[in-house]
């Protein structure tokens, strides 16, 4: 007998078992500060998909923007410093083997401005 879950279904799955117990690995430009419970909280599922053939494992895809600021001038004694603000493409993609007592990896990536 097989189960049939709907992808969005899924994809929060991921999402949640992702925020309960998540390993995280964040690819960022340099400077960047970047909230990766945020991103994972509000970014858009993508694409699901099993790959059964080598690990078992759900695979996750998610996008989402980000905001990311380049100091542009530094403060002085009578100004405060100035900042520009980037929209970057920010992937999540979240791999889980579906164990319970596993934790499931998370990798984003934000693109460069």
């Amino acid at each position: 007998m097989t189960v049939e879950l709907p992808e969005d279904k899924l994809g929060e799955m991921l999402r949640e078992q992702a925020k309960l117990d998540g390993q995280v690995d964040v690819l960022a430009p340099e400077g960047a500060e970047v909230d990766k419970w945020d991103i994972i909280g509000n970014a858009e599922l993508d694409t699901v998909e099993y790959d059964g053939d080598n690990y078992d494992h759900l695979i996750g895809h998610f996008k989402t923007e980000t905001r990311i600021q380049e100091k542009v001038a530094r403060a002085t004694h009578w100004q405060p410093a100035e900042y520009k603000n980037h929209y970057c493409e920010t992937w999540v993609s979240i791999w889980w083997d579906m164990d319970p007592e596993s934790s499931p990896e998370v990798h984003i990536e934000v693109t460069s401005p």
